[in-house]
């Protein structure tokens, strides 16, 4: 990879289900445009979000940190500390680049998160932009009805599809590369589909028979004998139990049109790129911030009582032609692997506080014939308030404690759906007990306490607790 100061283009949406992509092969979603990036890009089919909430797993691709580190667990308007490392901020400090965030922005009230072009939604103390443009044009923005949002927040909109959201931040994005002129970018756009309200104009090209639709198996009444992680809203209605399977359909149709749409809308960004001439000499990302039931488990969108698969699992496409893929790749791998990798890739040190592990062996490997000798983790982490998530290979172990335990274990091997609950199986109770003390070791290895005594014996070189050894504040016993 010569050059050392490529562009980044950072293209994320909100809520999409990994499997909801032509390329992923399960489920008749149309997308051509990312079907292409995948198949000539390094395709991680194993990535995953340590948080399947927006604003943590936002804040958590921008850090490289895990939520407990970075301390952003909720969609609340938390102020960050400034200096909280960011690699948009990294990027434009210390390598010159331009920065730009276009779309749904959830970073909270963030001064330090490094972006200075901002055409944003949902960005605390700032205009809605999108909204702006509505009335700009002398439209009426639409609210949610009632009946919609227990509906799973999908229904038609009277606004033609040009004036709709995929549509609108595919523009802004061109508009942004534009603003950048010659200096090499960091740009995140950032699409707020396929999350509710999920919203499709009556005049889409873009639709789906709900008849047609393809329903992902599953048991009727799963939960009834699982542990329950509810959260609060009208989200618990959304399950076909409630609805019945007609309406699961109708909504299924929805999100995937609005799936064909962002994928519509990032093939003309890829398609200005090529027009300028930038689109060889950029590192095109395409990530989620977190997935969504899509019919997996007869639910929809992230269900408060959700620790599967089709939460955490997200969508991980790295492209950057005549550098990267074509390869798939299935290892283990995380979204706070990314910023890590960026670092690498443009010589910067990776900060110590930072959790991830670079990605660039393997993006460098990936357009080899032969494969690569890159193996991924042998574990992944997510996490909730009160929960944690250990994924290996073969299993999943969520431990939750908030005043009694309660747990849940997959074996993925023989139950990839996560229908039979083993975690007090005496028979595997062994295994248990290894998964979490695996996960005991990781919260212990990724704290980063702000304040901490010297003389607590000995402790392994981690980078974060050496850079805290080595500040001055040491001398005087506390940090």
């Amino acid at each position: 990879m010569p050059n050392n100061r490529p562009n980044f283009l950072y293209i994320t949406c909100d809520q999409l289900n990994a499997d909801c992509l032509g390329y992923a092969g399960k489920r008749e979603v149309r997308t051509p445009r990312l079907d292409r990036l995948a198949r000539e890009g390094a395709y991680f089919t194993r990535a995953y979000t340590p948080c399947a909430i927006c604003m943590p797993s936002r804040v958590s691709l921008l850090t490289g940190r895990y939520p407990h580190s970075h301390g952003v667990y909720t969609n609340s308007d938390i102020d960050l500390p400034q200096e909280t490392f960011s690699i948009a901020r990294a990027l434009r400090d210390e390598r010159g680049y331009w920065t730009g965030l276009v779309g749904k922005a959830h970073l909270g009230r963030w001064a330090g998160d490094g972006y200075d072009y901002r055409v944003t939604q949902a960005d605390p103390g700032r205009p809605d932009c999108y909204h702006d443009y509505l009335v700009a044009e002398g439209l009426t923005p639409h609210s949610m009805t009632p009946e919609e949002a227990c509906n799973y927040g999908c229904y038609e909109t009277p606004l033609d599809y040009e004036h709709t959201m995929e549509p609108w931040t595919g523009r802004e994005a061109i508009k942004a590369i534009d603003a950048a002129g010659d200096q090499p970018f960091f740009l995140c756009v950032s699409f707020h589909g396929p999350h509710a309200p999920t919203e499709v104009a009556h005049d889409s090209p873009f639709r789906y028979d709900p008849d047609e639709i393809q329903l992902p198996a599953n048991v009727p009444g799963e939960f009834e004998t699982k542990p329950l992680y509810r959260r609060a809203g009208v989200e618990n209605l959304w399950n076909s139990d409630t609805t019945g399977e007609p309406a699961l359909r109708a909504a299924l149709a929805c999100y995937y049109s609005v799936i064909s749409a962002l994928d519509d809308n990032v093939g003309k960004i890829l398609a200005h790129l090529e027009e300028q001439g930038k689109l060889d000499d950029t590192l095109v990302i395409f990530t989620a911030d977190h997935g969504d039931y899509a019919g997996e488990h007869g639910q929809y969108g992230k269900t408060g009582m959700g620790v599967y698969e089709p939460l955490y699992r997200v969508p991980l496409i790295c492209n950057w032609r005549g550098h990267t893929g074509p390869h798939r790749f299935s290892d283990l791998v995380q979204t706070i692997d990314l910023a890590p990798t960026l670092c690498e890739l443009v010589g910067l040190p990776i900060p110590p506080q930072v959790q991830g592990e670079s990605l660039l062996t393997a993006l460098q490997q990936s357009h080899l014939q032969s494969g690569t000798g890159w193996v991924g983790k042998q574990e992944v982490f997510t996490e909730m308030p009160f929960l944690k998530t250990i994924r290996t290979r073969e299993w999943r172990l969520s431990y939750h404690f908030s005043g009694e335990e309660t747990g849940e274990m997959y074996d993925l091997i023989h139950d990839p759906g996560e229908t039979r609950n083993l975690f007090g199986d005496p028979a595997h109770a062994a295994v248990r007990e290894q998964l979490l003390r695996r996960l005991l070791n990781w919260v212990i290895r990724t704290e980063q306490p702000v304040a901490f005594a010297s003389g607590l014996g000995p402790i392994p070189p981690w980078p974060w607790y050496e850079s805290m050894c080595s500040a001055p504040e040491w001398e005087w016993g506390m940090r």
